[in-house]
């Protein structure tokens, strides 16, 4: 039957392709299941065929649609009349179902984010579709329910390959129609990656966000990143997690927001308020790591490196990519705060903090000569706690030269 297949011209095969394309996805009574649509199953049969296929695939220019938010899943398969056409649906409704996506010709990946305390703090993969879904996809975000869900959302855009068509063609294809559409949304957040033209990002951005003021912002943040009652090490660490994703969320989308809704005294300056909350969200998440990779215990040191690696490193990685991205940040949006000490002393602490806790994970990870690199950043900005830290940084080098050494790690330095 293969073979029979096979002497068609290729005109049938690739129009039978077309009619394979999409499937009817889940519904209220089989939750648990995830279907594909029967071109999926032709990806096995021989290698022609599998050739065949994916090169007609990647004329579909597939977009993969992540979500962190079951009920996106539940709801976009709700409504019939909005029913997407998938080519697979990658996730089960009750959660039971996922599949792996790595290996699909995928154009391009629409990542919708909500950001509530009880959701996961990555996204996974929903659905795969074809660009000819954008529309249908469209019509079902703009439905009032849907603008409620986008107000708490960021919606990111990542444009992976373009296969055969040029730039210009498939931007057009898979960015324009979000442009082009006559009613606008609401989202928290948009961002898109170094692929997708500025002038794209910024139509987009224009286009699709929501304004929000600033007080709501800080307040929101303030609710994420509070893990008082978070229970264990993990789950605390995804909520800091999110809140950190957020904090990176205003200062992208919304800077002018805060900005402008600065007063000259720096108790109402917003951008000093998100700075500090940002730098402190991060440490707080740093060191629910370190505590997670010692198995709870409490105190400030890790004894060695046979601790939770992954933790640790994980850990390392927060706290550095903070220091990276605050230290291009504004401080302040009112320069009359800039002379006040109460602030030059909140800001200088939270770097201290920073750079304290990740000397903390450099040293559980064995690299000393990051951690005492860290240890004298943390003195250069709390010079009242120099004798304290001094002591630290003999501590550590007196554990030998060879140690010492060890690595030679670049130290992130916070900058301005």
């Amino acid at each position: 039957m293969v073979s029979t297949f096979l002497t068609a011209p290729i005109t049938v095969r690739e129009q039978i392709y077309r009619e394979l394309l999409t499937c009817e996805p889940s519904t209220a009574i089989n939750k648990g299941k995830a279907p594909s649509s029967p071109i999926c199953q032709l990806l096995t049969l021989n290698r022609q065929i599998s050739d065949e296929v994916t090169k007609f695939l990647k004329g579909q220019l597939c977009v993969l649609i992540k979500t962190n938010d079951p009920c996106f899943i539940q709801d976009s398969l709700e409504d019939e009349n909005k029913r997407l056409s998938l080519i697979s649906q990658l996730q089960s409704q009750d959660g039971a179902v996922r599949k792996d996506a790595t290996s699909a010709p995928i154009a391009m990946e629409l990542d919708f984010y909500m950001f509530h305390s009880n959701l996961e703090a990555i996204s996974s993969s929903a659905f795969l579709v074809p660009v000819t879904s954008i529309k249908a996809l469209l019509s079902m975000l703009w439905l009032p329910g849907w603008s409620i869900w986008c107000m708490q959302a960021s919606l990111t855009f990542t444009l992976v390959n373009t296969f055969s068509y040029s730039q210009e063609k498939a931007e057009d294809l898979l960015i324009q129609p979000w442009i082009n559409w006559f009613v606008p949304s609401h989202f928290v957040g948009i961002s898109t990656n170094a692929a997708i033209p500025e002038t794209l990002t910024s139509q987009l951005k224009t286009k699709l966000l929501g304004g929000y003021a600033a007080g709501d912002h800080l307040r929101k943040l303030n609710s994420l990143r509070n893990i008082l009652n978070a229970g264990p090490g993990e789950f605390a660490a995804k909520k800091l997690a999110m809140a950190s994703k957020y904090a990176q969320v205003i200062w992208d989308c919304h800077f002018e927001c805060m900005r402008d809704a600065s007063t000259g005294h720096f108790t109402s300056d917003s951008v000093l308020n998100l700075w500090i909350i940002t730098c402190r969200t991060a440490a707080d998440h740093v060191m629910v790591l370190l505590n997670a990779a010692r198995d709870g215990e409490e105190g400030p040191e890790i004894a060695s490196a046979s601790g939770d690696a992954e933790k640790l490193a994980e850990a390392r990685r927060v706290a550095e990519k903070t220091i990276s991205f605050l230290s291009n940040k504004s401080v302040r949006a009112c320069e009359q705060t800039a002379g006040v000490e109460r602030v030059q002393t909140a800001v200088r602490k939270s770097k201290a903090l920073m750079c304290f806790r990740a000397h903390m994970a450099c040293k559980g990870l064995g690299d000393v000569h990051a951690a005492v690199g860290y240890l004298e950043e943390a003195k250069r900005f709390e010079p009242e706690s120099s004798e304290k830290l001094l002591k630290r940084i003999e501590e550590l080098k007196a554990e030998g030269p060879e140690i010492v050494g060890k690595g030679q790690s670049r130290v992130q330095k916070w900058e301005g």
